[in-house]
C-alpha cells in the first residue's frame, strides 16, 4: 500500500472519530441506594431444621411446620429472631411446653419473627423451636402450571432459595453464617414425585389416596439457601458413580434420550473432580431435576441440583448447543459453595469463580486445551466489557444494595481468571495441592477470602498477600504496551514493557511473572519478566531474527495487551502461534490495525484452514469488520461448507456488515433455506434484517414460523424486524408479544418492540405499551420492558421504573430497574431530546458506512 493512501485512510478514519459524541465514562459499582453490608450477629447456633409442609399447587399455597434445633451463644438469652417472609404465623412451640399449650408470644412484620422465649436459655444450651403456618409466597417458592394461554405448561412447585429467599416459604436464619442439617417430609398430590436434599428415607401414601410424603435427610451441615424443593410429574432416569446414586428428573414426556443428552457426563463429571479436588463427593447421593420456568440457569441446591428445564435441548440444538457447562458448574458448587459456602455476600466469589474456574477446568479435561483457552476468552471478554462499559470493582465488595448485585461478570468470569492466574503463578502441582488443603481444612465451614490466602501460603510456602491484594481486594486489570528494538548485527532483541491502566483507588500497578516465548528459525526462547514498576524492559540474545514474539504465550494473565509489532508478524501468528488465544487474539488485532489488503487473504486462509473452530469463527467476525468483495466470498464459503455450526452461524453474521450487497444478501437467504442448526438460521435472518436487504422483511416473517430451541430463530427474526424499523411490522411484532405465545419469543418481541419505538411517530403509543408489559407474569418480558425504557430514555416512565425498583419481587430486575432510572435521568440531563440522540445515533451510523464504503473503493484502486 503507498504512503499516500495511507494518509487518506487516516484522514477519514479521524473524521469518523471526530463524529462520535463523547464516550461517556465507566461509571461507579452500586447506586444511590447501596450501602455497607456485614454478616448479621448470631445469637444462636443452629444445628437442624426439620421441615414438615404441604404443597398446594391449585391454591399456590404452603402449609405446615418448621422445627428448628439451636444452641445459646450467650446467656441470658429470652427472644429469638427468625427470617420469615409474609405468611400467617398460626403458633409457635418450644419442645419442653406442654402440648396443650397455647405457644409463645411472637410479633410477625412480614419480614422478622420475634420469639417470646418462656425463659433464659444459658449458653450452650440447646432447645427446638416449631413454627406452624401457611404461606402464600411470591419469591422463593414458585407454583407454575396451565392456564387458558398455556394449557400443556407442566404443573410444579420449585424453590429458588440464593441469595436470602427461602424466609418466604419457611421460617429459618436467611443468612450463610451459619450452617445446619436438614430434614424434609413433604407432600404433595399423588402422582408427583418430591425432590429435596440428601438421602432419600423414602415415601408414604397417605390416608385419602389424595396425597404422598416423601421424606429426606441431609446430614452435612449446610446454609439454609441451600434446602430446596422440586415437585411435579417428573420422568426419573439413575446412573451411578461407584455405587453412589445420580438421579436425573425431567417433566413428564421429556424422555431418556433428551435427558441424557444434557446430564449423560455427569458421572463423568464426578469423577474428574473427585480426582482434581481430592476430596470425594461428600453427600450421600446426587441429584439434578428439571424446573420448569425457572428464574435461572441452575441453582447448586446441597446434593440436589435444580436445573432449567431450558437445558433439555433436542438433537438439532444439539448442533451448536451442549449443557456441559451447566451441568458442570452446579456440580462443583457442591463442594465450592455447599461443602464450603462463603461467610457473607462480600465473599461470594469463593462459590462462584471457584465452580466457574471449575467448570472450564472439566471443558481442558473432556474438550482439550483449545476449548478451555476458547473458554477462557469468553470469560475475558466478558469482565472486560463489564469493567469497560459499566464499572470497576474490587471482587470482594460489602457495598451493595441488594446481595445480587455483586452477581456479575467480576464474580463469574473475573474470579474465574484469578484462580486461572494463580495456577500459573504456582504452577499445576502447587495450585491443586493447596486446593485441596483450603477443602479438606474448611469443609463444613463457612468461609472468607483470608481463609482460602492464608490455605494457599499454608500448603505452597508462597507468601499470597500481594496477590491476594492486587486481584482480589482491588479491581481492575493489567493494561500492558509491548514495544521493541532489534539490533540484527548484535542480533538482540530488547522488549520495553509499560503498564498504562490508570491507577487510582481502585488499580493498583501490578507485580507477576510474565513470560515471553521468541520464535527464530534457529529454535524458540524462553524467558520471564517480573513486572514491579511501570516499565521493565527484557534483552534478549538471538540466533537468528525473531518471527514470532509471544507475550504470555500460555495465555495465563488477564490482560489488555497493546503489542506494537510489524503486520507482517501478525499474519504469521495467525498461523503459526500455537495457542488458540494467541491466534484469536491476533485475528482481532488485524481488523483494528491491518488494512483489508493485507489482511483478508491470511484471515480467509484462517477461517478456511485452522484446525479450531474458535479460531475459524473468530477470523469470520475479523473479516466482517475489514469488509471488501474478496473478504465476502470467504465468508459465503464458510456459511456454506463449514462443518460446524457455530463457525457457519459466526460468518452468516459477519455478512450482516455487507449493506446494499446483493451476493451476500442472496447467500444468506440461501443459507436460511438449506441450513438445519437454529444458531446459524438465527445468525442468517439478524444479518438479513441488520443490512435491510430487499427480502429481508419476507425472511423475517417465514423465520417465525419456525420452532427451536429456546426460540432462538423466532427472537432473531423478531429482532430483524425491530432493527429495519418498518411501521408495518409492529401490529406483527406487538401480536408475539401476547400472553400464550412463547416466553422466550414474547422476550425478543417486546425487545424489538424497544427498537421500533425509536422513531419518534410512534413513540408514545410504543413507550406506553412498553410501561404496561412492566407487571406482566413472565419474568423476562418485564426485564425486557425494564431494560428497553431505560435504553429508550423514557422519562415517562420514570414513575413506574421507580416503583418496579421498589416493589418487583426480583432482586436482579430491581438492580435493573435502578439502572434504566439511571439512565433516563443521565438522559435528561445532557440536555438533548430522544429525537436528538436517536437522530445523533442514526447519523453516526450512516457516516460510519459511508466512510467504511470509500475505504473499501480505496482499497480497491490498489489490490
Amino acid at each position: 500500500m503507498t504512503t499516500k493512501l495511507r494518509l487518506i485512510l487516516g484522514a477519514l478514519l479521524l473524521a469518523t472519530l471526530t463524529s462520535l459524541p463523547a464516550v461517556a465514562q465507566r461509571g461507579e459499582f452500586g447506586d444511590h441506594l447501596s450501602r455497607p453490608h456485614y454478616a448479621p450477629d448470631r445469637t444462636v447456633d443452629v444445628e437442624h431444621y426439620r421441615l414438615e409442609m404441604a404443597f398446594d399447587p391449585e391454591n399456590k399455597q404452603v402449609s405446615g411446620q418448621v422445627s428448628i434445633r439451636f444452641t445459646a451463644i450467650r446467656d441470658s438469652l429470652t427472644t429469638v429472631e427468625l427470617d420469615a417472609g409474609p405468611m400467617e404465623i398460626d403458633a409457635v412451640v418450644l419442645d419442653e411446653m406442654e402440648e396443650a399449650s397455647d405457644g409463645l408470644e411472637f410479633q410477625h412484620d412480614g419480614e422478622t419473627l420475634r420469639v417470646e422465649l418462656p425463659r433464659a436459655l444459658r449458653s450452650g444450651e440447646t432447645v427446638t423451636l416449631t413454627v406452624r403456618y401457611t404461606a402464600r409466597p411470591q419469591v422463593g417458592l414458585y407454583f407454575v402450571g396451565p392456564d387458558d394461554a398455556y394449557p400443556d405448561r407442566p404443573a410444579q412447585v420449585w424453590s429458588q432459595g440464593e441469595a436470602e429467599d427461602n424466609h418466604h416459604w419457611f421460617p429459618s436464619f436467611d443468612f450463610p453464617n451459619d450452617r445446619a442439617t436438614s430434614e424434609e417430609i413433604y407432600t404433595v398430590p399423588a402422582d408427583w414425585t418430591a425432590v429435596g436434599n440428601g438421602e432419600f428415607l423414602g415415601v408414604e401414601e397417605n390416608p385419602g389416596g389424595r396425597t404422598r410424603s416423601f421424606h429426606y435427610r441431609m446430614d452435612v451441615p449446610h446454609v439454609s439457601y441451600l434446602v430446596s424443593v422440586v415437585a411435579g410429574r417428573m420422568e426419573r432416569y439413575t446412573d451411578d458413580l461407584d455405587g453412589l446414586p445420580i438421579e436425573y428428573y425431567v417433566p413428564e414426556g421429556t424422555g431418556e434420550e433428551t435427558a441424557r443428552r444434557s446430564f449423560d457426563l455427569t458421572p463423568a463429571m464426578m469423577r474428574f473432580f473427585n480426582e482434581r479436588i481430592g476430596v470425594p463427593y461428600p453427600y450421600a447421593s446426587y441429584t439434578q431435576s428439571c424446573a420448569v420456568d425457572f428464574i435461572w440457569g441452575g441453582m447448586e441446591n446441597i446434593g440436589a441440583t435444580t436445573q432449567s428445564a431450558e437445558t433439555l435441548h433436542d438433537a438439532t440444538a444439539s448442533l451448536d448447543t451442549d449443557s456441559w457447562g451447566l451441568v458442570a458448574h452446579e456440580l462443583a458448587h457442591q463442594w465450592f459453595g455447599d461443602l464450603l459456602t462463603c461467610a457473607d455476600w462480600s465473599h461470594a466469589w469463593l462459590n462462584e469463580s471457584f465452580a466457574t474456574y471449575w467448570e472450564n477446568l472439566w471443558r481442558e479435561h473432556h474438550q482439550g486445551r483449545d476449548e478451555f483457552q476458547y473458554q477462557l476468552i469468553a470469560d475475558r471478554d466478558a469482565y472486560l466489557e463489564e469493567d469497560r462499559e459499566r464499572y470497576r470493582r474490587a471482587l470482594v465488595e460489602y457495598r451493595y444494595t441488594d446481595p445480587m448485585d455483586l452477581f456479575d461478570s467480576h464474580l463469574y468470569p473475573k474470579g474465574s481468571w484469578i484462580l486461572h492466574m494463580m495456577r500459573g503463578v504456582l504452577g499445576d502441582e502447587a495450585f491443586f495441592k493447596a486446593i485441596n488443603h483450603y477443602v479438606l481444612t474448611y469443609r463444613e465451614q463457612v468461609v472468607e477470602t483470608e481463609d482460602l490466602r492464608k490455605a494457599m501460603s499454608q500448603a505452597t510456602g508462597v507468601n499470597m498477600t500481594r496477590y491476594f491484594d492486587q486481584w482480589v481486594y482491588h479491581g481492575g486489570h493489567l493494561e500492558l504496551q509491548v514495544t521493541r528494538d532489534w539490533d540484527p548485527d548484535a542480533g538482540i532483541l530488547t522488549l520495553h514493557f509499560a503498564q498504562t491502566q490508570e491507577l487510582d483507588d481502585k488499580t493498583p500497578l501490578y507485580a507477576l511473572p510474565l513470560h515471553v516465548a521468541v520464535d527464530t528459525t534457529e529454535g524458540t526462547v524462553h524467558r520471564v519478566v517480573r513486572l514491579e514498576r511501570a516499565s521493565h524492559d527484557l534483552t534478549v540474545r538471538l540466533d537468528g531474527e525473531p518471527l514470532l514474539v509471544r507475550i504470555d504465550p500460555d495465555f495465563q494473565v488477564l490482560m489488555e495487551l497493546d503489542h506494537q509489532r510489524p503486520v507482517a508478524e501478525m499474519l504469521r501468528a495467525l498461523s503459526l502461534n500455537p495457542s488458540v488465544a494467541g491466534r484469536i487474539l491476533v485475528a482481532r488485532d488485524l481488523a483494528k490495525r491491518a488494512t483489508a489488503v493485507e489482511a483478508t487473504p491470511d484471515l480467509a486462509a484462517a477461517l478456511a484452514d485452522d484446525p479450531f473452530y474458535g479460531v475459524r469463527a473468530e477470523a469470520a467476525k475479523a473479516l466482517g469488520e475489514l469488509r471488501g468483495d474478496a473478504a465476502r466470498d470467504a465468508l459465503i464459503r464458510a456459511v456454506r461448507a463449514d462443518p460446524e455450526a457455530r463457525v457457519r452461524a459466526a460468518a452468516a453474521s459477519a455478512l450482516g456488515s455487507f449493506r446494499e450487497d446483493d451476493v451476500a444478501a442472496a447467500a444468506l437467504e440461501d443459507s436460511l433455506g438449506s441450513e438445519r442448526a437454529y444458531g446459524t438460521q438465527a445468525a442468517a435472518v439478524l444479518a438479513l434484517g441488520k443490512m435491510d436487504a430487499p427480502g429481508a422483511r419476507q425472511a423475517a416473517r417465514r423465520a417465525l414460523q419456525r420452532d427451536s430451541h429456546r426460540e432462538r430463530v423466532r427472537a432473531a427474526a423478531l429482532e430483524a424486524l425491530g432493527e429495519m424499523g418498518n411501521r408495518d411490522d409492529i401490529p406483527l411484532v406487538r401480536e408475539w408479544i401476547a400472553y400464550g405465545k412463547p416466553p422466550r419469543a414474547r422476550q425478543a418481541a417486546v425487545a424489538a418492540l424497544a427498537v421500533l419505538a425509536r422513531a419518534e411517530e410512534h413513540r408514545e403509543e410504543l413507550v406506553e405499551q412498553l410501561i404496561e408489559l412492566l407487571d406482566d407474569r413472565y419474568i423476562w418480558v418485564r426485564r425486557a420492558a425494564i431494560e428497553g425504557l431505560g435504553e429508550l430514555h423514557a422519562s415517562e416512565a420514570l414513575d413506574r421504573l421507580e416503583r418496579s425498583a421498589q416493589v418487583e419481587v426480583h432482586a436482579r430486575l430491581r438492580k435493573l430497574a435502578r439502572a434504566s432510572v439511571q439512565q433516563i435521568r443521565e438522559a435528561k440531563g445532557s440536555g438533548k431530546s430522544v429525537a436528538e440522540l436517536n437522530a445523533e445515533l442514526e447519523e453516526l451510523r450512516a457516516e460510519t458506512r459511508r466512510q467504511a464504503h470509500r475505504i473499501e473503493e480505496l482499497e480497491k484502486r490498489v489490490q
